[in-house]
């Protein structure tokens, strides 16, 4: 079938949990191995914030990527490790297409790369969407199934506007992708482009009907392409999520099984014992990018540290370690339950009222597992 083409001793972290610029010290414990201790830095348990204090905090990390974005040459390194602790929702539009490679470093190039993407995807879509053959029907069928899937929880996504260019991205791709094609899961990954690449437009972080009829049709039509070519972007870094057999996930799932093994023994063999299998529940966590586990705020928050690691790895490694981070985090509850409530439970995680700080202790609980573990295989 042709392509259809487009024209050693233990570590503590120190300042802050990045993957960019962190420190190291060595433990004055001995030879404990990295696996015995393990630290949440910044944890909002030892350091609760008033609102005024975030409202403060929020100014400032607005500025400083203002400042970040201001130099006509882009530092991709300063920005990736601001990135990491989150981005301000204003320029995150802006910062996400820096860092997945949409937009170049050099300012003075950015504005005609976003026009000849935008032309040439308006022009791929017309041609390829203009007549689907018979053996590309499936993948609408499938497309148009699992967009009408009601979430209560993010309601912009029922929108008729939204919807069809959702439709439009995941068809396009799949059609120049037909090694791939279509696969479920697909249309939550492209979720959050939507959400953070129309709040450019809407300048507010809540997308109602009201201020998405406001968007002009050119508008909407740039902001289709420019969640195509983000969604393209995403999809380079986790594409073995998509293989026939899903091949990438099922070594992450038994790779998910030892880390937990080594940080978490014991709820290792109490998940064993019961006959939990990781298969039940973390297949979802690592083919979703953990975004059905949280809200959609709390979910782009996390996302933002994904996008920061350097050469994509964030939609791999980084997401495989918040899983285990994730999973770890409600030991004392799982240690109580047997197999039903565990299921229940992995499968309905009590996350719902999860803000960014419970995100930045997730995320700082992923990067010691990994920095431990990398530690061990050296």
């Amino acid at each position: 079938m042709n392509q259809r083409k487009m024209s050693e001793p233990h570590v503590f972290l120190t300042k802050s949990s990045s993957p960019i610029g962190f420190r190291k010290k060595r433990s004055s414990v001995g030879n404990i191995s990295p696996l015995a201790k393990t630290t949440i830095i910044n944890s909002p348990i030892d350091s609760p914030r008033s609102e005024g204090e975030r409202d403060e905090d929020n100014f400032c990390r607005l500025q400083s990527f203002i400042d970040a974005l201001s130099p006509s040459f882009i530092n991709k390194r300063h920005l990736q490790k601001l990135s990491w602790k989150g981005i301000a929702w204003q320029l995150r539009h802006k910062v996400w297409k820096v860092l997945l490679g949409q937009l170049p470093l050099d300012q003075n190039k950015q504005a005609s790369t976003l026009q000849s993407m935008r032309e040439n995807y308006k022009t791929t879509r017309e041609r390829m969407l203009k007549e689907i053959y018979n053996y590309e029907q499936s993948h609408l069928v499938q497309i148009r199934k699992d967009l009408v899937r009601p979430n209560k929880d993010i309601s912009f996504l029922l929108n008729s506007t939204i919807q069809k260019m959702m439709e439009n991205v995941l068809m396009v791709w799949a059609l120049r992708h037909p090694a791939c094609g279509y696969v479920q899961g697909m249309s939550d990954i492209v979720v959050p482009l939507v959400y953070v690449y129309l709040t450019e437009y809407t300048y507010d972080e809540a997308l109602t009907d009201d201020r998405i009829q406001r968007i002009p049709e050119t508008i909407l039509l740039w902001c289709e392409a420019d969640i195509y070519y983000g969604f393209d972007m995403l999809m380079m870094r986790i594409q073995d999520h998509y293989t026939l057999d899903q091949q990438g996930i099922m070594e992450k799932l038994k790779r998910m099984e030892v880390l937990v093994s080594n940080f978490a023994p014991d709820l290792y063999q109490h998940l064993k014992s019961a006959g939990v299998i990781f298969i039940q529940f973390a297949f979802r966590w690592i083919n979703c990018c953990l975004l059905r586990e949280f809200s959609l705020k709390s979910a782009v928050r996390l996302w933002d540290s994904y996008i920061s690691v350097e050469d994509g790895n964030g939609f791999g490694e980084l997401n495989l370690y918040c899983c285990v981070s994730l999973l770890t985090y409600f030991k004392s509850d799982l240690m109580k339950m047997d197999f039903s409530e565990m299921l229940q439970f992995l499968q309905h995680l009590p996350t719902e009222n999860w803000g960014d700080e419970e995100i930045q202790a997730l995320v700082s609980q992923a990067f010691v597992y990994q920095n431990s573990q990398t530690q061990i295989t050296e």
